[in-house]
């Protein structure tokens, strides 16, 4: 009878532990994302794209460390989508230390390789 029990519970954890989401190692979902603000422009009017800092986004080198803990919806006609937020010092991974003091990075399809990063002042 204990025997059946143990091996039931062992069962019902291995089950639970399957269904459960996993977040990737280098981002996390944040269950307590707060939208910063709601725009009918267009995403890419968030600043102004910066290439380099998009291509180590989608190497994973430049990243939100929450995925749009807080972020910006844009609703509009044109350009519909969320960007997430960062600042230096905030929800940032930095690996080659590239953010400014001052600087906002807006990150659009971050996780991604087609990562668009937008720096605003």
């Amino acid at each position: 009878m204990a025997k059946a029990f143990l091996l039931h519970i062992l069962w019902y954890g291995a089950v639970m532990a399957l269904a459960l989401p996993w977040p990737s190692t280098s981002q996390a979902w944040d269950g307590n994302a707060r939208i910063y603000a709601k725009s009918n422009a267009p995403y890419w009017d968030v600043g102004r794209r910066d290439n380099n800092l998009s291509r180590l986004c989608g190497l994973g080198r430049f990243n939100q460390k929450y995925k749009n803990r807080m972020y910006i919806q844009f609703s509009g006609d044109k350009g519909r989508g969320l960007t997430g937020i960062a600042l230096k010092g905030w929800n940032l991974i930095d690996v080659d230390s590239k953010a400014l003091d001052g600087k906002t990075y807006h990150f659009y399809r971050d996780g991604t390789s087609q990562c668009i990063v937008f720096v605003a002042p």
